[in-house]
């Protein structure tokens, strides 16, 4: 073995190491970059510029309570009821700002506490709540509820620049359970 084949076979081993090395290296660094770029930036929806109408207090605010639905514990962090001098209530939300980020989606988990027709005297056995969605001013979801009864939403915002939950009573009238918000996010 002469010096010469000795040389290559080093060199040819040690480029494998050196490509092995690279390869490896720039994998390593690219991971946590792929996984920022997928990652979701979720925001509560009462953390955004939302007023309800009508105007009692005029802001939707979190307001975390323990609440049971369906048999199980929740924690709500907002809830919405038709008030005793309106037929519905709606809550309407800025959702794309140059002071906020784009979300291109929104996902709510909702429903009405077991018991909230035995709570109230004034809201009558059976009582159905109506959940409807707007963006933009048009309605593209709705959903109702009776006590002990969960549900889901989930809206594409693309191309959004407001989101409107409205509550109403589904059969009419004044009287029917709040709906308890679990989870209302942007992403």
């Amino acid at each position: 073995m002469n010096f010469e084949s000795t040389y290559q076979s080093k060199s040819s081993k040690s480029q494998f190491y050196y490509l092995t090395f690279t390869l490896f290296s720039t994998f390593l660094i690219l991971i946590p970059f792929t996984a920022f770029a997928k990652a979701e930036y979720k925001v509560a929806l009462p953390t955004t510029h939302c007023v309800k109408e009508p105007a009692l207090d005029n802001k939707l605010s979190i307001n975390t309570e323990e609440v049971t639905i369906g048999r199980q514990l929740f924690d709500s962090i907002f809830s919405l009821a038709v008030g005793y001098s309106s037929d519905r209530l709606l809550v309407i939300c800025r959702i794309q700002s140059k002071d906020l980020p784009r979300f291109s989606k929104f996902s709510t988990t909702f429903g009405i506490q077991d018991d909230a027709d035995n709570a109230h005297s004034l809201i009558a056995k059976g009582s159905q709540t109506k959940v409807s969605f707007y963006l933009d001013g048009e309605q593209v979801a709705s959903q109702t509820l009776k006590s002990g009864q969960i549900a889901a939403q989930k809206l594409d915002l693309i191309g959004k620049k407001n989101l409107a939950i409205e509550v109403s009573c589904a059969r009419g009238g004044t009287n029917c359970p709040a709906v308890n918000f679990i989870n209302a996010s942007l992403f």
